[in-house]
C-alpha cells in the first residue's frame, strides 16, 4: 500500500476510536508499516494497548507522542520468533556454498538507505568488503530471499527496481547482528540472546525519536 492509503487507515481507525494520534506518530507508523498494511495494522493496535483504549472513549483522548516507542518495542517482542525464524531459514541455506550469498546480501542492504536500494546500490556495497563477489550470486539470491524457503528476508518493488527489507524492524536486526559479531557463531545460527534483544530496542528507541523529530 502506498503512504495516503496506509494513513487513511490510521485515520479512520482513530475517527472510531475517537481519539486524536499525534502526525508525528501517524507518520512514523507509516514509515515503519513499509508499504505492509498488516504491519500498519499491528503498530495500531499496540498503540491502543499501550494507552489502555480497548474501546470508543468519551471524551475524545489525544495521545502522547512518546507512545510510538512502547508500541514498537511491544511489536519487537511479538515478532521476535517470526524474527529468528525468517533468519535462520536464510543463513541455512544461503551459506552452503564459497560465499556466505544470504549474509553478503543482507549485510549490504541493511547499510543502504531504509528506503531500499537498487542491485547496483547493493552490488556496490558488497564490492566494498569482497571485490571479486560474482554478480550473477547476487541476482540469484535477490530472488531466492524473496521466497518463504529463505524467510522473505526481502521484497522487490518493480516500480521503483528497489529492494526492501520485508519487515522493518529486519534491518535494525541486520545491523545489530552483524555489529555485534553473532556472525562468528553461525553454527548456533540465531540464538537471540537478552544481550541482542537489548541492542534491538536501542535501536528502536532511537528510530522512535528520530520518527519524533528528537535527534
Amino acid at each position: 500500500m502506498n503512504e495516503d492509503e496506509l494513513m487513511e487507515i490510521i485515520k479512520k481507525g482513530a475517527e472510531l476510536l475517537n481519539i486524536k494520534i499525534p502526525q508525528k506518530v501517524a507518520k512514523a507508523i507509516v514509515h515503519y508499516s513499509n508499504g505492509l498494511a498488516s504491519v500498519c495494522h499491528q503498530l495500531c493496535l499496540n498503540i491502543c494497548f499501550c494507552a489502555e483504549i480497548f474501546k470508543t472513549v468519551r471524551p475524545k483522548q489525544t495521545l502522547d507522542s512518546s507512545i510510538i516507542e512502547e508500541a514498537l518495542t511491544l511489536y519487537l517482542e511479538g515478532t521476535s520468533d517470526t524474527l529468528k525464524n525468517s533468519f535462520e531459514k536464510a543463513f541455512k541455506l544461503g551459506n552452503q556454498r564459497k560465499h556466505r550469498n544470504s549474509d553478503i546480501i543482507i549485510k549490504a542492504l541493511s547499510y543502504c538507505s531504509q528506503e531500499g536500494a537498487s542491485r547496483s546500490e547493493i552490488f556496490n556495497k558488497i564490492k566494498i568488503e569482497i571485490d571479486q563477489y560474482p554478480q550473477g550470486n547476487l541476482t540469484n539470491y535477490l530472488k531466492k530471499l524473496q521466497t518463504d524457503e529463505f524467510g522473505s528476508i526481502i521484497r522487490y518493488e518493480p516500480n521503483s527496481g528497489r529492494y526492501y527489507f520485508s519487515n522493518p524492524i529486519y534491518r535494525a536486526f541486520s545491523q545489530v547482528y552483524f555489529r555485534s559479531g553473532y556472525i562468528q557463531h553461525s553454527e548456533a545460527l540465531l540464538d537471540i540472546t537478552e544481550e541482542l534483544m537489548g541492542f534491538l530496542k536501542l535501536e528502536v528507541r532511537k528510530m522512535a525519536k528520530l520518527a519524533n523529530g528528537k535527534l
